[in-house]
């Protein structure tokens, strides 16, 4: 047999109990691993999250060209507000039913959560998960860049430490 790439063995050492919600009383159980289809509506060729990302970070650097560089880009798409919010819906009907039951998705749902509850469940997941949309596009290598190779600011040998809590930093003017 050639080699094994054992795939079980990292899975059954995640919390076997997964992630626990707990919104407005009720208790929801998630997977302990995030599943990949959780991201499949971001990708979706509607959306076109990926040309909107691109496109945003190709802005220049100056911040009021680049504020009308993204605005630009916002216009040109009417319909992302929206799918962007259908987006974030789909992943995350995907990651409450990824355990196959689909009534605590709907149980969430009639709960009407707010806009900031979805907010603090979107932190708490990506702190709980350990990923963020911008590394799951990363992994999936849709992070293409044509830019030079960034360069460090300092030279090798300068440290720079932070000034003393409430304290004053010097600079060459001062």
């Amino acid at each position: 047999m050639g080699t094994v790439i054992e795939m079980d063995a990292p899975q059954r050492e995640a919390k076997d109990e997964g992630v626990v919600v707990r919104y407005r009383g009720v208790t929801y159980q998630l997977p302990a691993e995030l599943p990949a289809d959780v991201f499949a509506p971001f990708l979706a060729d509607e959306l076109d999250l990926v040309g909107v990302m691109k496109a945003i970070l190709g802005a220049r650097a100056d911040a009021e060209v680049a504020g009308e560089d993204m605005l630009q880009v916002l216009l040109a798409r009417p319909n992302l507000p929206r799918g962007l919010v259908d987006a974030i819906r789909a992943g995350l009907e995907a990651l409450f039913t990824a355990n196959g039951d689909a009534s605590q998705w709907q149980a969430f749902l009639d709960s009407k959560p707010s806009i900031p509850a979805y907010g603090r469940l979107i932190q708490g997941l990506v702190k709980e998960y350990g990923v963020s949309l911008g590394e799951a596009f990363a992994s999936l290598g849709l992070s293409e860049s044509g830019g030079a190779t960034s360069k460090p600011t300092l030279p090798a040998g300068t440290k720079s430490t932070p000034a003393a809590s409430g304290g004053t930093r010097r600079t060459k003017s001062s």
